[in-house]
């Protein structure tokens, strides 16, 4: 499953990167959006988060992309709050089909940094609150770094072929 998610967001023009932890975890990032996308075993092509089904092609994914929706297309993303200031433009109406992601926040302009062993997603930007009428100015920094397995130190557990760990920290 990673090499073809991979390959299918390369194909619809969205650039990856994989960080490797010490133990073997792969984190996918996707600086669209400046989500892990996927997270993966030392040994396993298989992805501990949900992704969006649109992902499964090529076709499909350009399709989703080339949308005006929402790209929720899953993994680990960032919300703020409070909600009503950012994702809902005629507050105090509540309406669900008025609510709105700002594009600033996410896809976002994530940039790619490597330092000191991590990988840094940043995305400056300015937001409008709703109900104060400001403006103010964020940068939100990701810092992907190693997790050792919580379970490590437990006997008999590095001998089970049942349980694969995967796990990264972010600050």
């Amino acid at each position: 499953m990673l090499s073809s998610l991979i390959h299918t967001l390369d194909e619809a023009g969205k650039r990856t990167e994989i960080y490797r932890s010490p133990d073997g975890t792969r984190v996918l990032l996707l600086p669209h959006g400046g989500r892990a996308l996927g997270l993966f075993a030392a040994e396993s092509e298989e992805n501990f988060f949900w992704t969006h089904s649109a992902l499964s092609s090529v076709d499909s994914a350009r399709a989703f992309y080339e949308s005006d929706v929402w790209h929720n297309f899953g993994g680990d993303r960032t919300w703020l709050s409070p909600e009503v200031d950012l994702f809902f433009p005629h507050f105090p109406n509540l309406d669900l089909a008025k609510y709105r992601v700002p594009r600033q926040l996410d896809p976002g302009d994530y940039k790619i940094v490597r330092m000191n062993g991590g990988v840094r997603l940043v995305n400056r930007l300015t937001l409008s609150l709703v109900r104060s009428k400001q403006r103010v100015e964020l940068e939100i920094v990701k810092w992907v770094a190693p997790a050792p397995n919580p379970l490590r130190y437990e006997r008999g557990l590095k001998e089970s072929r049942r349980l694969e760990y995967a796990g990264y920290t972010q600050h």
